[in-house]
């Protein structure tokens, strides 16, 4: 069994589809997480509210025990992270899968997780 950190890539990073809006200003999209929008005036801006929104439809997911879909590849897509804590809220739930919390130890041994080269491999 590979640990989560390997089948999830790069910690949870999400594509997100910019897209420019008239008069001014951008729109940012999450393809796998279509309640995730923003938009704002700058790109710098819509990078910090993607990653403000990603975050806070991640851990409403997890608290309401909904699923968190696993990200995709987009082709032009900007690859946006979670906060560090939501990122660890997701990758203890993919470890955990439907296991008890007991069981987590064992999933995280340190033989399978040397086995991962890479957080971003697949």
């Amino acid at each position: 069994m590979r640990p989560a950190a390997c089948i999830f890539p790069a910690a949870g990073q999400h594509p997100a589809i910019i897209k420019p809006q008239k008069p001014s200003g951008y729109l940012v999209r999450f393809p796998d997480i279509e309640e995730a929008i923003t938009q704002d005036e700058t790109i710098e801006e819509c990078l910090f509210n993607a990653a403000e929104v990603l975050s806070l439809v991640l851990d409403h997911r997890i608290a309401e025990g909904q699923p968190v879909p696993k990200p995709s590849r987009v082709k032009g897509a900007r690859m946006i992270a979670p906060d560090a804590k939501t990122q660890a809220a997701v990758l203890i739930r993919l470890m955990r899968g439907e296991r008890p919390v007991s069981e987590l130890a064992e999933v995280t041994d340190k033989e399978s997780i040397r086995s991962c080269r890479s957080i971003a491999e697949w």
